[in-house]
Order: structure tokens, then sequence, then C-alpha cells
């Protein structure tokens, strides 16, 4: 199967061209401070048109695309619910309309985190397993919990979500936007 993928971070995205286990291309595109996802997705569609022409594929050669963003996100609806301070726009953002005008190519979003997780449990040190746990360390703190053989969400889609717990009850709010009284990540 092949995919095109973007993996959102807090100073770069990087966007890569992925035949099931091997990475056929990528780059990294900065992404500045206050840039919005809108204008970095303008740049998105150019990198994926650029490493097309260099490996000598038509886009049109891909089943899909997948985001993994450095926020709450819902996998059911592909929608960004809360950015962390980190790409504003993105809640108001239709990304399912967005990959279909560009690239005529279903998507789906997840988590960071998440995502890496799902990585390391297809192709990395998790292989084989069914009930994994994973933290992430990079700009912000992330988890994922995948538990027989499924990624675990929870009712509210924060299960795992162990860099947003409460550090001081009365604490300034979280930039992600979901807990009041501090958050671990943000400290």
């Amino acid at each position: 199967m092949k995919v095109l993928a973007i993996d959102l971070g807090g100073t770069h995205a990087t966007c890569a061209m992925v035949e099931d286990r091997t990475v056929l291309a990528s780059e990294e595109i900065p992404a500045a401070g206050e840039e919005t996802l809108s204008a970095l997705l303008g740049r998105v569609v150019e990198t994926f048109s650029r490493l097309a022409g260099k490996e000598s594929v038509s886009l049109k050669d891909f089943e899909g695309i997948s985001v993994g963003f450095p926020g709450l996100v819902s996998s059911k609806t592909s929608r960004v619910l809360s950015t962390n301070a980190k790409y504003e726009d993105a809640p108001g953002l239709d990304l399912l309309e967005w990959a279909q005008q560009s690239f005529g190519l279903p998507l789906r979003i997840e988590n960071d985190a998440r995502m890496a997780l799902l990585g390391e449990v297809y192709a990395g040190a998790a292989q084989g397993f069914g009930d994994v746990v994973m933290m992430t360390l990079g700009t912000g703190i992330g988890n994922g919990i995948i538990l027989h053989g499924k990624v675990w969400h929870g009712m509210t889609g924060m299960a795992g979500e162990a860099g947003h717990v409460t550090v001081y009850a009365d604490g300034p709010a979280c930039g992600c936007g979901g807990l009041r009284g501090g958050c671990a990540s943000g400290l």
C-alpha cells in the first residue's frame, strides 16, 4: 500500500511517500511559530508534487493521506479539536475536503504521539505486541496506548494523555484547551 504521510510537529512538518514499511522519499518543511496550518498545507502540496517528480511517480498512485497532528484530534471525524497553541486555525479546517481537492485522496488523521505508536507497532520496536504504551518527548509531551491491538482513545478521545493532567489546582488553563488548573505538557 502506498500512502502520503504528513507528520506535523512543533517546529517542522515532515512529508513522506511510504510504501508498506519503506519510505520512498521524504522532506522536512520548517514551520514558523505563528504559521497557520492553511498556509503550511499549500507548501505540503508543493512538496509532494516535487517529491513525486523526483521519484517519477504519480500522486494518483497513492491510496490515501495519513496525518499526525500535535494536538487533540477526532480520528472518527478527521477533525482537529484543539491545537495546544500551534496551528490555531486547524479546528476550523476541513482536512478531508483539502485532501480531496488537492490530491483526490482520502485522509486519516490521528494525534502525532498515537501515530508514532502505530508506526512502532507496524514497523518498529513494538512489532508483534498487542498491548503497548508509548510516551513521546519533543516540543511537547505525547502519549499513546494500544490495547488488544487497537488504539485506545477512551470515552472522550483523551485516553493515555499523561501530559494533560492537573498539576496546580489553581494554575493557568492548559494550551490544549481542555483543562484548567495547569497541565504537565505546558510546564
